[in-house]
């Protein structure tokens, strides 16, 4: 089995999230072969990647090589399973390569979030999360045959890596560390150190929807006030509390002017004061883990969801809430577009302004970077935090940052899910990933054409 990556360096979070990876492979019936095609920044994470595998099957090709040169040297190494690791999202040196055909079985797994279109790879590793099998609107996004992994597709190094060093920095240095980053101490901070542009003006309304009613003190729905009465009394209590503590919102900046034009929004259409708003820089990847883990709640961006980021904040003990609209929300939405589609071919409707198309009243998950959020949710056993539309993703926001006995519990679910769930167990993930590489070999070896794979952890 080969991997191909132009991304193995310690400036990429593909090799951050990866480097353990290769080391679990069963080295008694998998050969793991690895092409670097870039400079050999000699960092920790290369270094790891480097040494997983024996020195004659690590192949190094500095950027500009030849693809042909690259899939000869591929070609001669007799590989049975090429997985490629970019796919379109960096030097198309990777998918000319693909395109040759170099081995009998070819992958493509996370470089791209979504179809390579391409006819020379034949599998696509995914889980039922962000490609379910019942629903074809997605399924047919894909021209590859899919390999359904259990639990999450998206695999990460963080626990062998990070060990207990960010929630030791979370436990003895909160305090200080909040006041650094200019966070109230005793507040409660809302969190997405995204990258700015997956934030659509949609879903910052909707936070700033929350964080107007947050310090106006009207943190209770007429929902949540009915499936708490039981616990009226109390919950009462800690909204007085409440009432005193700071509520914020802390994104990442990416320049003056998008930091002048949120805190205008925030100020002019919801009377919200600066203070409400606080901005961090860019951090090297070690500060950021430790500083993110000063938040209490991340939200995840629906149009195109935290992926490293979210397994980042995961990691750090912070909860994360975020969008997946249930399934028959997509088969009616395709109804509509055909029954739209048919209308507009009829009216000769050509002019049709293009705002139309974007003023949408909700950000949809009709495609796997809008539904990676909830896959990790499901593999960290957080199911209740995935929300099923806006109101209820409003609503989950409010009842973390209102209701404490509810929020600490969903806290301590995620600190001892740490340790033994499915998203940090790396092995477990190589494990599964290799039944999934047998039964495609199977098949092929058996001369029968590449097929739809679920992954049954049984097997192991």
């Amino acid at each position: 089995v080969g991997y191909l990556s132009p991304d193995f360096s310690g400036t990429h979070p593909l090799a951050f999230l990866m480097q353990h990876v290769f080391q679990h492979h069963n080295s008694s019936q998998f050969d793991i072969h690895l092409y670097s095609i870039g400079i050999n920044d000699a960092s920790p994470e290369l270094q790891t990647i480097q040494s997983s595998v024996p020195n004659n099957n690590w192949n190094q090709f500095s950027p500009g090589t030849n693809s042909t040169t690259i899939a000869h040297r591929i070609h001669n190494d007799h590989l049975d399973i090429l997985i490629d690791l970019c796919g379109h999202a960096g030097t198309s040196a990777v998918m000319e390569v693909m395109a040759q055909k170099v081995a009998p079985i070819q992958i493509h797994y996370m470089g791209f979030a979504g179809s390579t279109g391409s006819d020379c790879i034949d599998y696509y590793l995914c889980d039922t999360t962000v490609v379910p099998p019942h629903l074809p609107t997605l399924r047919k996004q894909y021209t590859e045959r899919l390999i359904w992994m259990p639990h999450s597709y998206f695999v990460n190094s963080h626990k062998t890596v990070l060990g207990d060093t960010i929630q030791q920095y979370k436990t003895n240095h909160r305090g200080e560390g909040r006041l650094l980053y200019g966070l109230p101490k005793d507040g409660f901070v809302f969190c997405c150190h995204s990258r700015p542009d997956k934030i659509d003006h949609r879903t910052f309304a909707s936070w700033m929807r929350v964080l107007q009613s947050l310090t106006k003190n009207n943190t209770n729905t007429p929902q949540q006030q009915q499936q708490q009465q039981q616990q009226q009394q109390q919950q009462q209590q800690q909204q007085q509390q409440q009432q005193q503590r700071p509520v914020v919102l802390w994104l990442l900046r990416s320049g003056d002017k998008m930091e002048f034009n949120l805190r205008q929004i925030a100020k002019n259409q919801y009377n919200l004061d600066d203070s409400c708003l606080v901005f961090a820089n860019v951090a090297p990847r070690l500060e950021h883990l430790k500083r993110l883990a000063l938040a209490d709640l991340f939200l995840d961006t629906p149009a195109y969801n935290a992926h490293t980021v979210g397994c980042d904040a995961l990691y750090a003990g912070v909860p994360i809430v975020s969008l997946l609209q249930p399934d028959t929300r997509f088969q009616s939405n395709l109804q509509n577009n055909n029954n739209n589609n048919n209308n507009n071919n009829n009216n000769n409707n050509n002019n049709a302004p293009l705002l139309d198309c974007i003023t949408t009243t909700e950000v949809t998950t009709d495609k796997l970077p809008s539904r990676v959020g909830a896959s990790l949710l499901e593999a960290a056993n957080l199911q209740e935090l995935i929300a099923p539309n806006m109101n209820k993703y409003e609503e989950l926001m409010i009842r973390s940052a209102t209701d404490r006995i509810w929020f600490t519990s969903i806290t301590e679910t995620l600190r001892g899910s740490i340790a033994s769930c499915p998203l940090f167990d790396t092995e477990r993930w190589v494990r599964n990933m290799e039944i999934g590489l047998r039964h495609a070999y199977c098949r092929w070896d058996s001369g029968e054409l590449p097929e739809d794979i679920l992954i049954n952890e049984e097997e192991l």
